[in-house]
């Protein structure tokens, strides 16, 4: 399979590049390599790719407004690049933070299909999420009338270290936990991905407790 990578030597984009080399042609799109999703041409390096996974993006949860703006308009890249070319699958790499997870759970509440896409506004005023969510509704626009398969994948907190993250003062909060993914489990969940037909959005976690119900968790079990 060919596929190609935005945001590949970000740390999702490390973990899962080597990984899939291992078995596919990819091509990675990163300004590490040289390549400006939003000042370069990319038309040729979307020629005869099958799969695209999406991971460019500023990933501080902390991002002001104009931050998250420029987000949107790497995806809208992605998307101008894509046309003319017979893409058949775009994986996501959207956020855990189209939720207000950690209010959720402090509540005692649960993530389902029935929970309602509302930004986490804990973290800079819900910009992150609030770009996260349009990100996803510009790919289903796109995807939707060409038959372009879409997954948009939730991730939860993924951290150089495979453990929860840590405040400060070295406290883990309990959320982070509950929407803690492991490195192994990533990986999984994006070679499952490369065989999705369809458009659909998964919640990404390693399992922990059921806050995370297993109707919107993507099946790595």
């Amino acid at each position: 399979m060919n596929i190609l990578i935005t945001g590949s030597h970000g740390l999702i984009g490390r973990i899962i590049s080597e990984e899939l080399k291992k078995e596919h042609n990819v091509t990675c799109l990163d300004k590490k390599v040289g390549i400006d999703l939003l000042a370069n041409s990319l038309g040729t390096y979307f020629k005869n790719i099958d799969t695209v996974i999406h991971l460019a993006a500023n990933a501080n949860p902390f991002i002001n407004r104009q931050e998250a703006l420029k987000n949107i308009e790497i995806a809208n890249a992605v998307i101008r690049a894509c046309k003319g070319y017979k893409t058949k699958r775009i994986i996501n790499a959207s956020s855990i933070n189209v939720y207000p997870y950690i209010d959720l759970f402090e509540q005692g509440q649960k993530l389902t299909r029935e929970t309602p896409l509302s930004p986490n506004l804990r973290f800079g005023n819900g910009n992150y999420g609030k770009a996260k969510i349009e990100v996803e509704r510009l790919f289903e626009a796109y995807c939707e009338p060409k038959k372009i398969s879409l997954l948009n994948l939730r991730i939860g907190c993924v951290t150089p270290y495979n453990l929860p993250s840590r405040q400060q003062d070295g406290h883990v909060e309990p959320a982070d936990y509950e929407i803690h993914l492991k490195h192994e489990d990533l990986i999984s969940i994006i070679k499952r991905s490369l065989q999705y037909k369809g458009i659909n959005s998964y919640v990404c976690v390693s399992k922990r407790n059921g806050f995370v119900e297993d109707s919107i968790r993507f099946p790595i079990d």
